[in-house]
């Protein structure tokens, strides 16, 4: 791991001619290691999830480039968002954005230092980030109950509510996050159950998630045990799931 070296953690490549890839820089954030998932942005340069501090404990951060690739934000920088990632586990790993709607996903999985031996035990976490994108801040944090890592997150394409699938790894379970309904406490931003990917799904390594680009059908991806595709649309006719699942809870749409 990167951390173990202090070695850096992005690398970044010209593949204007994608069989001939050229190497351009690297690099590491002063704050963060542990580099996970990579958003482009549209005016050039990338957000990147870092799941662990410098030394891979708590708090991540969420890491912004210029179109030159240099680090120049750590997020987040304000008083407030800061006091939030001290006082609950984030260790973000998975990343979303919705370009249009201001809105950015950051899902929290492990603290990285935990899993590495010898340990007291993993430290798996339940929550979700939503941010605003303009200012990049955090404006709720999200709870999945006893979720036990919360590995991925993507938002739907074309979802009239723009929801978002987060797939949960102690639970095997995909949930749908509403950035635009209220929670128990009248904050934006709410999480309920999609689907039960069965005990098969449960307890494993990761849950990789994909979605297609008319946002019809994710595919949820258990890193040790199974497949499955899902209907994110009403009118979208799901292929018949295997005997480990149960039927979905509820509907994005």
């Amino acid at each position: 791991m990167s951390l173990l070296k202090t070695q850096d953690t992005g690398y970044y490549f010209d593949v204007s001619d994608p069989y001939n890839p050229q190497f351009q820089k690297s690099d590491r954030a002063l704050l963060a290691s542990i580099a996970d998932e990579i958003r482009a942005k549209p005016d050039g340069g990338f957000f990147i999830t870092y799941m662990g501090s410098a030394v891979g404990t708590s708090p991540g951060r969420l890491i912004e480039t210029d179109k030159d690739y240099n680090i120049i934000h750590q997020w987040p920088e304000d008083t407030a968002g800061l006091l939030n990632i001290l006082g609950e586990q984030f260790s973000p790993h998975g990343l979303s954005i919705d370009f249009e709607k201001d809105l950015i996903l950051t899902s929290d999985f492990v603290v990285p230092i935990t899993i590495l031996k010898p340990t007291l035990g993993i430290q798996r976490a339940n929550t979700l980030r939503l941010w605003r994108l303009s200012d990049r801040t955090i404006t709720n944090t999200i709870t999945i109950p006893n979720g036990g890592g919360i590995q991925d997150v993507k938002f739907i394409p074309g979802n009239k509510e723009s929801a978002a699938i987060a797939t949960a790894v102690h639970l095997g379970q995909v949930w749908i996050i509403y950035p635009f309904r209220k929670d128990a406490k009248g904050k934006l931003g709410k999480a309920e159950l999609l689907y039960d990917l069965g005990p098969k799904a449960r307890d494993t390594v990761a849950i990789y998630s994909d979605i297609t680009k008319d946002g019809k059908y994710a595919y949820c991806k258990s890193a040790t045990t199974l497949s499955i595709v899902l209907a994110t649309n009403k009118s979208s006719q799901s292929p018949s799931p295997p005997p480990t699942t149960s039927p979905p809870s509820t509907s994005p749409t």
